[in-house]
């Protein structure tokens, strides 16, 4: 299997510069205690150690997620089980930055039907309880009026201090980049500062998968040229791909994505995914090759920690003659999480 230490290597320069460092999973298991911290899901934190400290000091915790609302699939179902630890645990704030135009461009779907889906993607990221929940739509005649004028007033400032220069050294776009480009970042830098630009007393994390590190940098220039305090960050694996590991499981991937609630024909899918068996004699001698299995790749993500180690334990030992076997069992593990939402 691909662990969290060589995925740091792979990215070392970038996480590095960026000013982050690996995560100590065991400070936060003596706060987080579900199984998703066993999992190998974080790669790396920024501030973190300020917000245990901050925690220990009862400051309040505000937490941002960005995304794009579209079809819900399995890289949901990870945000779900990390975020539900923090609320089970901490109670903290939770701001929800929502990027409305560019799900509805990328899906062809009218505002209406968008935001039913975001009701939809909602639930799966956060349950029922939004009791301490704020959103900010891209659509500025969407939010509430208090919210809109505050983040409104954080935004322009985060538009002034980046410049282009800025934009061209970390994400290397130039003046032919669209604008709405631009502004969808300036957009979600200020929601991560909007909770602790109101509360400066408070702790904001922010989670990004390590596809959108550039993200983080960006909201640390910010950050020091407005004068707010860096938000902390924690950096994610990717969920890979069904047909290309090097990349997200994406909203609109097709064949390339396991989407939440479209019946048993998704996790049909997941029995063609690429195993890590050998030739049939191999096999019998050595066992499977997890390194090399995509299929457990995606399951370590997704099922339980002790689970994860059985399968690997059972393929090395050559227990299992057929990798069908194997995906069967993490295949029936996938759609039990999946029946928890």
């Amino acid at each position: 299997m691909q662990h969290l230490d060589s995925i740091w290597k792979l990215n070392e320069k970038q996480l590095k510069i960026s000013g982050f460092n690996p995560l100590k999973i065991e400070t936060i298991q003596n706060i987080l205690k579900e199984d998703i911290w066993k999992r190998d899901v974080i790669v790396a934190e920024s501030g973190f150690s300020e917000v245990i400290k901050g925690l220990e000091e009862n400051k309040s915790l505000n937490i941002f997620v960005g995304y794009s609302p579209g079809n819900p699939h399995l890289g949901y179902l990870i945000m779900n089980r990390i975020l539900k630890s923090f609320r089970n645990n901490l109670n903290p704030n939770v701001t929800l930055g929502v990027n409305l135009r560019e799900s509805m461009n990328n899906h062809n779907k009218s505002l209406e039907e968008t935001l039913q889906t975001n009701k939809v993607v909602e639930n799966v990221l956060l349950g029922y309880n939004k009791a301490k929940l704020t959103r900010i739509y891209d659509i500025s005649s969407l939010n509430e009026v208090f919210v809109q004028k505050n983040h409104e007033e954080v935004y322009f400032k985060v538009v002034k201090k980046l410049t282009p220069i800025d934009f061209r050294k970390i994400m290397g776009w130039s003046e032919k980049t669209p604008l709405f480009m631009y502004e969808n970042i300036c957009r979600a830098i200020s929601g991560m500062f909007y909770l602790s630009s109101e509360d400066r007393n408070s702790n904001s994390l922010s989670f990004i998968d390590i596809k959108h590190l550039p993200f983080a940098r960006l909201a640390k220039i910010a950050s020091k040229k407005l004068g707010l305090k860096e938000p902390s960050f924690l950096i994610t694996r990717i969920l890979p791909s069904l047909t290309n590991e090097n990349q997200r499981m994406s909203s609109k991937g097709g064949n390339s994505t396991i989407y939440l609630f479209k019946g048993e024909e998704e996790l049909n899918k997941y029995l063609k995914v690429r195993s890590g068996g050998r030739a049939k004699e191999e096999q019998k001698l050595y066992g499977g090759n997890p390194n090399s299995c995509l299929a457990l790749k995606i399951a370590t993500l997704l099922i339980p920690s002790s689970e994860t180690n059985k399968i690997v334990y059972e393929c090395q030992s050559s227990m299992k003659p057929s990798c069908k076997d194997c995906k069967k069992i993490m295949g029936n593990y996938i759609k039990k999480e999946m029946s928890n939402l």
